[in-house]
């Protein structure tokens, strides 16, 4: 065994110092591949966990989806499904595409995701950073309030206070941008 190791060494040995600048090349291909490899797996890890803990906060812990499609649902159906016995908790989410209309605008979709925020404090992992004035949750609550993303906003040219006007389905809604 010590004469076959001592054999490998002197291989190695003669390739090293007949070839030293093919050797740093091959052992620095294979350090990248390595740790390129190792960089995609991390990434890939990171992004599936953004995944599922966005698809946690829009859908919670859910068991149950009631859809009403296009269309939408009555108001009073969340109640009524609150009220069926085994149900815990039961939180209305609507997701509607909406179109900015306006002077200049383009007219690029967007996707809106209405939550109940008081509803949705304790069940969907939303935190508050601090105490807001009466003011700003009266203002962040408003039914015509919307929040916006900073792209969105800058690529609308808009800013906290500003009104746009949003083709939601059949109807146009104005509304206020509160952040």
């Amino acid at each position: 065994m010590v004469s076959f190791i001592k054999v490998l060494f002197l291989i190695l040995q003669a390739h090293v110092t007949q070839r030293p600048l093919r050797i740093l090349l091959t052992i620095t291909g294979v350090a990248l591949g390595v740790s390129a490899s190792v960089a995609v797996r991390t990434a890939n890890v990171d992004v599936l966990h953004s995944f599922e803990q966005a698809v946690l906060t829009v859908a919670g812990p859910t068991a149950l989806e009631i859809s009403g499609g296009e269309l939408g649902l009555d108001e009073r159906l969340i109640t009524a499904v609150r009220n069926i016995p085994g149900v815990t908790a039961a939180s209305p989410v609507i997701l509607q595409t909406a179109v900015k209309t306006g002077h200049g605008s383009t007219s690029r979709a967007i996707q809106v995701l209405g939550l109940d925020l008081l509803a949705e404090i304790d069940s969907r992992g939303f935190r508050v950073g601090h105490q807001p004035t009466d003011r700003r949750w009266e203002t962040m609550l408003d039914s015509k309030a919307v929040l916006l993303g900073r792209k969105q906003a800058v690529e609308w040219n808009l800013s906290v206070g500003d009104t746009v006007d949003l083709l939601v389905g059949p109807g146009l809604v104005t509304c206020r941008v509160s952040g």
